[in-house]
């Protein structure tokens, strides 16, 4: 019953710092009771994690601390109480329930129950037990915010996972897997919320169903990847750009900059959303020759600022690199003890050789959405985390309606919209670091959304909008078949009492291997590990090492000195190791430095353990043969001393 009061409680106080934020500004009355209380979700999840941050830079991480936070927060919700009770009535008064009604409520019912099956269900995706839910348990056990030296999933923005941490604190385990749900949810409300403006309950529900339907969103939402929740503040931060460059109302400059200060301060995509935003607003600004452009991006840029800087800064306090460490040669860093250059170019070449999947030419920038949508490189990762088939196959009738429409579209609140989309994708195409589908995710909501809209619209005038709602029907029901296969490994540990360390061992690679260490090794000891799936589960302290991401504990490909290695481990004040041996494999080089050490006396064999590879848990795949070693670091008879 905790874990539910605090995720009701969390969620009452996303809406209240919201709403205070809100009737500061004075925007109540120009908006709806609807957009009040999406509006408000959206800029106090912000808030949330941006006031988490100063709680943890000052070590103030308590229960305590933690719950007169979210406290303070709910009592905002008493703002929100006439909004609320209006929508309510509107429901009430305008609702009409039919067929298709009934239909559109039994498939958003379904879609919901899936997704609370994956929610009361252990985490078992790698990255969120690697970092999403690992940084926040360090930051609540710790009392406050630590650094944490690794590049990609250590020393980056952190302002989504902050708003885990009163969850974890307070509510346990289940309170987390739930308030990610729940915060899920949220982007669908917004986007439900922003339909509404150009539609009515019924198509905007439906088009919300094919948002919350798309692979991406059901592994994210259910995950704690922060993509899904950055959607919050795009989609807030483009309606709100929208809305001050055609109103010219300052105010929404301070939600536009607030709201793109929280995507920035989430994840380092954000800048690319930034970017996009930025030249939007100053290209319309120029466009209409507003008169008052200085003082409205004046204000803009200094809610961008206070909103979205703080993580920056923090990283370039601790390693001279504010997005660490993607400057390094930029401003020549050699010598920071947190990087190198051979590192530097193990990244590099890591980034070139398995994110780049298509070369960045004219033709690959028009290819790419469809060779994503339908197969091609493992790193487009189009079934699970890709966005469906509905976009390619509606783009025909966008681009019909962009032309059809073309003499209204200069000054339709769309245009803005799609501005923002083309940009972003022309600069993370161009110039990002990665071409995996999900980073994309929320320009994709935009997208979709704006393009739902436009196909819509040409569809009503000539009467083919029935042909578009069977189309997207269709969509709806393929989706919801993927998102069924997804939820069967999850239903299965509900519906049938199974132990939570059984399902953690059919999920999860060497999993056997953490329950030993939590039952037999000290909280005083450390364990280093490669396995980045299992940090979150530790219950004793480890040293996560990572090719990529980390130089305190050399284990490049190339790594050839297991002395070093050695001193390395011990300087970290590691006391044992976990560690795999694959047959066939014989280097002792790189991560198999541990082989040289094992043979010469440095380290004692205390267990090994058969485990079984996970190749897929939707489909339960595994591949047997993989032995777990645990050993413990000695020096009375090391010869690498």
């Amino acid at each position: 019953m905790v874990s539910y009061f605090i995720l009701v409680l969390e969620f009452l106080a996303c809406l209240g710092f919201g709403a205070y934020a809100l009737h500061f500004l004075c925007l109540t009355k120009q908006l709806n009771p609807l957009e009040r209380i999406t509006w408000s979700f959206a800029l106090g999840f912000g808030l949330l994690g941006w006031i988490l941050f100063f709680v943890g830079v000052l070590w103030l991480i308590t229960d305590f601390v933690l719950l007169v936070t979210l406290i303070l927060g709910a009592s905002g919700t008493i703002i929100l109480l006439p909004a609320k009770l209006k929508f309510q009535l509107h429901l009430g008064n305008k609702f009409s329930f039919n067929i298709v009604d009934a239909i559109i409520v039994l498939l958003l019912a379904a879609v919901l129950t899936a997704d609370i099956i994956e929610a009361i269900s252990p985490p078992a995706d790698a990255d969120t037990l690697a970092y999403h839910f690992d940084i926040p348990k360090k930051f609540y056990f710790s009392g406050g915010i630590e650094f944490i030296p690794r590049a990609i999933d250590g020393a980056i923005p952190l302002l989504v996972h902050m708003t885990y941490l009163p969850a974890y604190g307070l509510g346990g385990e289940l309170a987390l897997t739930m308030w990610t749900m729940v915060s899920g949810w949220g982007a669908a409300g917004l986007i439900y919320s922003f339909l509404r403006q150009w539609t009515n309950n019924k198509w905007a529900l439906v088009i919300t169903l094919v948002y919350m339907t798309t692979p991406a969103v059901v592994f994210g939402g259910g995950s704690g990847h922060v993509e899904v929740r950055m959607i919050l503040f795009l989609l807030l931060a483009s309606w709100s750009i929208t809305n001050l460059i055609f109103d010219n109302d300052w105010r929404y400059a301070v939600v536009a900059g607030l709201s793109l200060g929280f995507l920035i301060g989430s994840k380092y995509s954000g800048l690319v959303f930034g970017a996009a935003l930025v030249a939007t607003f100053f290209g319309f600004m120029a466009l209409k020759r507003e008169t008052k452009w200085f003082s409205m991006s004046s204000v803009f840029v200094l809610c961008v600022i206070v909103a979205g800087s703080q993580w920056y800064i923090w990283n370039w306090l601790h390693t001279g690199d504010p997005i660490f460490p993607m400057l390094y040669e930029v401003l020549n860093l050699r010598g920071s003890g947190l990087w190198d250059t051979e590192h530097h170019k193990v990244l590099k070449s890591y980034f070139a050789s398995t994110e780049q999947a298509v070369p960045r030419s004219v033709f690959w920038f028009f290819a790419y959405p469809f060779v994503a949508t339908f197969g091609g490189p493992g790193i487009f990762e189009s079934g699970k985390l890709g966005f469906g088939p509905y976009l390619v196959l509606i783009f025909p009738l966008v681009m019909i309606g962009i032309w059809h429409f073309r003499d209204r579209f200069s000054v339709s609140r769309l245009a803005p919209i799609l501005t923002i989309v083309t940009i972003t994708y022309l600069l993370w195409f161009f110039f990002g670091p990665s071409q995996r589908v999900r980073h994309l995710l929320p320009a994709y909501a935009l997208l979709m959304a704006a393009s739902s809209l436009i196909a819509l619209r040409l569809c009503n005038e000539n009467n083919k909008k029935y042909a578009l709602g069977i189309f997207i029907g269709v969509v709806i029901i393929l989706q919801i078949g993927g998102q069924a296969i997804a939820t069967v490994n999850y239903a299965r540990y509900v519906f049938t009492s199974e132990p939570r360390d059984k399902f953690m061992t059919r999920n999860l690679t060497n999993y056997p291997a953490v329950q030993w260490i939590n039952g037999n090794l000290k909280p005083t000891d450390k364990v280093y590990t490669r396995f980045r799936w299992l940090n979150y589960l530790f219950k004793i302290p480890i040293y996560y090492a990572n090719t990529n991401s980390e130089a305190l504990v050399d284990i490049r490909p190339t790594a050839n000195n297991p002395s070093k290695f050695f001193n390395q481990l011990i300087k970290q004040k590691v006391t044992h190791l976990l560690v795999s041996d694959v047959k066939g494999r014989s280097s002792t080089t790189g991560n198999k430095q541990w082989i040289p050490l094992a043979q010469n006396g440095c380290l004692s064999l205390l267990k090994s353990i058969k485990a079984t590879r996970v190749d897929s848990r939707s489909l339960q795949i595994f591949t047997p043969g993989i032995l777990t070693h645990i050993y413990q670091i000695t020096t009375e008879k090391c010869r690498f001393l």
